[in-house]
């Protein structure tokens, strides 16, 4: 299993847990030595309270530091694996596609990001920890799909194309952008190719009967970023209408959309 974060930023507020152990040691309840001519039984009682307070100041610790680091984790949003992903193996250069979902739906804002933000940093982390003579090539999965990048070893070149991505306005297409990865693992230079694909799983998009003539001839890793909405879309177009005007000299188009909002 493997564990990645989409802003590893948040992590540094792990240093807040110093704080209540710092109180708890500056508030440590001082012992005095208090003597009675005859009062033994009084200072044995004293004692014997001050052991019984002490587990449950322990454990007063010991939740406020948990809070802390479990709010930490939560602001650095976690992205779980349940698979050792093979594409970036340290000493194992491959020949990977990277299919990245750019459509409207990616637009979602977790956290003032949207998915497509959470996706680049993802994506540019992994190229980053990949070995070397490893090489990378992309395609957008927006209506009409096509091949943003093609082949290059030279990381930087690749994150600076990924830098200069933004998220479009337009449909998915995943199935023939899955088709253009298989068109470019063919020509790869390397023998171990790995299809990584970035998306919302948007239903738009994966409507499983144009799947089942894709061939699926190399591995493909899913990263389904889905999962950071607290709930599913609720707002869609549901219709579109194009109107034309001929002037003197200029056509003028005018685009009239209804949208609806389910919420």
């Amino acid at each position: 299993m493997s564990l990645n974060f989409s802003s590893p930023i948040f992590l540094y507020g792990l240093l807040g847990i110093s704080v209540p152990i710092l109180i708890h040691l500056l508030t440590r309840r001082q012992q005095k030595l208090i003597y009675f001519s005859a009062v033994y039984l009084l200072k044995q009682s004293q004692k014997r309270s001050i052991r019984k307070s002490k587990p449950n100041r322990l454990l007063l610790l010991l939740t406020r530091c948990l809070a802390i680091a479990l709010f930490s984790f939560a602001l650095a949003d976690p992205l779980f694996s349940l698979r050792q992903s093979e594409a970036f193996l340290p000493s194992s250069p491959l020949s990977i596609v990277i299919i990245l979902d750019d459509s409207y739906s990616m637009r979602v804002e977790i956290n003032e990001k949207t998915l497509f933000d959470h996706a680049l940093k993802f994506v540019s982390e992994e190229v980053k920890r990949a070995p070397d003579k490893s090489e990378f090539s992309m395609v957008l999965a927006s209506f009409p799909d096509h091949v943003e990048q093609d082949w290059t070893p030279d990381k930087s070149i690749f994150l600076q194309k990924l830098k200069n991505r933004e998220v479009s306005y337009r449909t998915t297409h995943i199935r023939e952008a899955l088709v253009r990865a298989n068109n470019l693992l063919s020509s790869a230079n390397l023998e171990k190719k790995k299809i990584l694909m970035l998306t919302d799983l948007d239903k738009n998009g994966w409507k499983g009967e144009k799947f089942s003539s894709v061939s699926k001839p190399h591995p493909i890793q899913i990263i389904d970023f889905s999962g950071l909405q607290a709930e599913e879309n609720k707002g869609m177009v549901k219709h579109v209408q194009v109107s034309q005007e001929l002037l003197t000299r200029s056509r003028l188009l005018r685009v009239k959309a209804k949208i609806r909002n389910f919420s």
